[in-house]
C-alpha cells in the first residue's frame, strides 16, 4: 500500500501557519489536500484568516497540528476536544516531520493525552514535562545498558514517575523483575496505567512510597503539571517549581498538598537483594533530590556495593556525594551535566568484576 498516496488523498485544515509550517509547507502541499488555515494571529503573510476551526465545520478529514512547542500543542488539543472534535481527526505535524518523528506514532487521546508509540514501547503522557522525560527515555535511550556475562536481571527503579522507564525495563529479555517506587498518587495511577500489561506479572512490583534515609509520613504540595520534578523535599520542591515557573510549565491552581510516605532504602532493599541472590541487580534513581540520602544509607548499610550497575540523576547539589559513595564501593563511574547550569546531571557507574 502506498501509504503517501492514500494520505494525500484526505482534506486537511492546517492549525498553526508560523516558523514550523513554513518549514514544511511544501510537503504539507504535496501530501493533503489543504481546505484552509487557523492561527492564534488570524494572520498568513498579511492576510487574514480565521483564528478558530469552527469556520470550517465539516469540511475537512482532519485538522493539522502545525506546532512544535508541546506545551501549546497540548493547548491547541484541548481547544479541539472541547469544540468537540474527534481525537482521531487531530493530527500533530511534529509526528510527521522533526525530531519526534523518531516517534512510530503520537496518537491524541480521548483523555486529551499523547500516546507516545516506539518499536513495541506505548506511554501516555499528559504534560510537556512528562513528553520529555518520555523522548529521553524511548529515544534518546539515556537507560540502555548492556552487562558482560549474561545471566538475569533485577532493577529498582527509584522515582518510577509515569513508568516510561519501567516498562523500558521491562521490555529487557534478562531483566527478572523491576521494582519500581513512586509516592506521589496521581503519579502512581498514572503509572499504573501505563503499566496495565504488566500489573499481574510476577516480573513486576510496584509501590505507592518514596525512598530515602528514614521512614517519614509527611504531608507535601505537588504540582500536576511537574510531575517529572516533583520532589518529596520541600526546599527541592520550591527550587523546582521555580524553575518550571520560569520555563512556563507551571498554570494557576494546579498545586495541592497531599500526604506521601517515606521507606528507608536499606530496609526496603534487603529482602529483595536476599531474595534473588543469583542476579545482577541494577540501581536507577531518579527521585529530585532524594539521590544523596539514598546513597548515602546504601553505602552506610553495605547494599550499595551489591549493584552492578547504577544510573542515577542528581539534582542541584552537583554529584560529589554520590560519587564519592559509588567510589568507596568500587565502582567505575561517568559522570555529565544536563546543561551549562550545574543543578542537573547524570552518573553511570559498574563495577569492572
Amino acid at each position: 500500500m502506498n501509504y503517501k498516496k492514500e494520505k494525500a488523498m484526505k482534506k486537511v485544515l492546517v492549525y498553526g501557519v508560523g516558523c514550523f509550517f513554513e518549514n514544511h509547507e511544501e510537503q504539507l502541499k504535496e501530501e493533503y489536500d489543504i481546505v484552509g488555515y487557523v492561527d492564534r494571529s488570524g494572520s498568513l503573510r498579511g492576510q487574514e484568516i480565521p483564528v478558530h476551526v469552527s469556520d470550517f465545520q465539516g469540511e475537512y478529514d482532519q485538522i493539522v497540528v502545525m506546532v512544535t512547542k508541546i506545551s501549546s500543542c497540548f493547548e491547541i488539543t484541548a481547544e479541539l476536544l472541547n469544540a468537540p472534535i474527534p481525537c482521531e481527526q487531530i493530527l500533530l505535524g511534529c509526528s510527521l516531520w522533526g525530531e519526534y518523528a523518531l516517534y512510530d506514532a503520537i496518537k491524541v487521546m480521548p483523555n486529551g493525552k499523547y500516546l507516545l508509540v516506539k518499536d513495541d514501547l506505548n506511554i501516555q503522557v499528559g504534560t510537556e514535562d512528562e513528553f520529555m522525560n518520555v523522548t529521553e527515555v524511548l529515544l534518546m535511550h539515556c537507560y540502555h545498558y548492556e552487562l558482560s556475562g549474561g545471566g538475569k536481571e533485577v532493577i529498582f527503579d527509584v522515582g518510577m514517575n509515569i513508568g516510561d522507564a519501567t516498562l523500558y525495563f521491562l521490555k529487557r529479555p534478562n531483566v527478572e523483575k523491576v521494582y519500581a517506587y513512586e509516592p506521589f498518587k496521581k503519579t502512581y495511577g498514572d503509572a499504573l496505567e501505563n503499566l496495565n500489561e504488566y500489573l499481574d506479572s510476577p516480573r513486576l512490583a510496584v509501590y505507592q512510597f518514596g525512598l530515602s534515609d528514614h521512614n517519614e509520613d509527611k504531608e507535601i504540595v505537588f504540582h500536576q503539571n511537574m510531575s517529572c520534578g516533583q520532589s518529596t523535599i520541600p526546599s527541592v520542591n520550591e527550587q523546582a517549581r521555580q524553575n518550571y515557573g520560569d520555563w512556563g510549565l507551571l498554570q494557576g491552581g494546579d498545586a495541592r498538598t497531599e500526604w506521601i510516605q517515606i521507606r528507608k532504602s536499606s530496609e526496603v532493599f534487603a529482602e529483595i537483594l536476599e531474595k534473588h541472590a543469583n542476579c545482577k541487580f541494577i540501581l536507577k534513581v531518579d527521585c529530585e533530590g532524594e539521590e544523596y540520602a539514598i546513597f548515602q544509607d546504601l553505602d552506610r548499610s553495605g547494599l550499595l556495593k551489591r549493584f552492578h550497575f547504577v544510573m542515577a540523576e542528581w539534582h542541584y547539589k552537583g554529584a560529589g556525594l554520590l560519587l564519592e559513595c559509588l567510589r568507596n564501593n568500587g565502582f567505575s563511574l561517568f559522570t555529565m551535566q544536563k546543561s551549562l547550569q550545574p543543578q542537573l546531571g547524570l552518573v553511570y557507574a559498574w563495577k569492572d568484576e
